[in-house]
This record gives structure tokens, sequence and C-alpha cells, in this order.
């Protein structure tokens, strides 16, 4: 199974499943075969991230349990600089 974790984007075709938050995804880890996962860092304001996910997966991985493939997808966005507008 191939999941894709994004808030935003649409799931493209060759996933099995879309989610919209770090929880969601790993209810789907811990319960079927997953062998890849595409997620995006930014899941919204005030909400884990796909970077937290990476870390929880990476940490099963030292618990002997199976290692997944991860495909890193991310939007191209406007840098945001707090002294613009000054």
């Amino acid at each position: 199974m191939r999941v894709w974790l994004d808030d935003v984007r649409p799931m493209p075709e060759d996933y099995d499943f879309h989610v919209e938050t770090m929880d969601d995804a790993i209810d789907l880890l811990e319960s079927y075969e997953v062998t890849h996962i595409g997620f995006d860092h930014d899941l919204g304001l005030h909400t884990q991230t796909g970077y937290e996910l990476a870390c929880w997966v990476e940490h099963q991985a030292t618990l002997g349990l199976p290692r997944r493939g991860m495909r890193f997808h991310f939007w191209p966005f406007q840098r945001f600089n707090p002294k613009e507008g000054e």
C-alpha cells in the first residue's frame, strides 16, 4: 500500500490512500503493510508535520519494524521575512 500525506494537494494516481494528518498516517502504518509514504512537511498551522512523521518512522525502524520507502514532496512557497513591510 502506498500512502499520500498532504493537507492541500491531491493524491497522485499511483498511491492508494490519501490522509491529511500525521495521526491518520500512523493509523495506516500500524494497521497495514505500507510500502511507500509520500508526505508533505507543512500540514497546516498548529499541527504535527511530515517531518515529525519521518522521525516516527525512523524510530520505528530502530525498534526492528519494517523499513518503508519515503518520498518527500513540497509546495514552493515564498519565504517569510518578518522585517518586510517595516
